[in-house]
């Protein structure tokens, strides 16, 4: 394997945006690559700000155009990302990166939609955690950032695993509302069960 870092320090080019001048200067190295059946790894930067994944290079799209992956990692506020887009295969979807700081290793751990999702789980646990009775959905939304979808699903979420208390038939009337259990799984188990045992006379 044959690792470039960074491209263009290695590969001289007048304007990176000209697509003719980039194709020129890749060639070499896909030439190198189909002759010799190394793998080429060409370490490339990011632009700043949010852009489509195909768009999310500096330069121009003859970059894009001559890998067979366009692997793309992101620094996010709590994680960073790895996903790619292959000439061949399956994508992969944007995937958050463990980082094991005993070993210094890093390895893939769950999508980015679920980690957001279980980091606004806990952001809502901790406020319903600080209310003295239950909420609607409207107040969550209103006291908590972030995107009202990602919100809608989190909750979801919480009720399904039981983390989340639901009450309410969800009417115009009796909305649902939203509280934080605050007794341990274990006694919520064991009050169920006695619920269901016959009363004796």
């Amino acid at each position: 394997m044959l690792i470039i870092d960074p491209l263009f320090r290695f590969a001289k080019v007048k304007d990176g945006n000209d697509y003719h001048q980039v194709t020129n200067v890749l060639e070499p190295l896909l030439r190198l690559a189909r002759d010799t059946g190394t793998h080429v790894l060409c370490v490339h930067h990011s632009r700043k700000g949010e852009s489509a994944a195909e768009d999310s290079f500096l330069g121009s799209q003859a970059i894009f155009g001559s890998v067979d992956t366009l692997m793309i990692m992101k620094r996010h506020e709590h994680y960073r990302t790895l996903q790619t887009i292959q000439r061949y295969g399956d994508d992969l979807p944007e995937t958050i990166l463990a980082y094991d700081r005993d070993t210094r290793s890093t390895s893939l751990g769950g999508s980015k939609q679920d980690e957001d999702a279980n980091i606004m789980g806990n952001a809502i646990i901790d406020f319903l955690s600080t209310q003295s009775e239950s909420v609607t959905e409207a107040i969550i939304n209103s006291e908590i950032e972030g995107k009202t979808t990602l919100k809608r699903k989190a909750l979801r979420d919480l009720v399904k695993n039981e983390k989340v208390k639901r009450d309410g038939k969800g009417g115009k009337g009796d909305p649902f509302k939203y509280s934080c259990f605050l007794v341990p799984t274990i006694y919520r188990e064991q009050e169920s069960k006695n619920d269901r045992k016959p009363a004796r006379l």
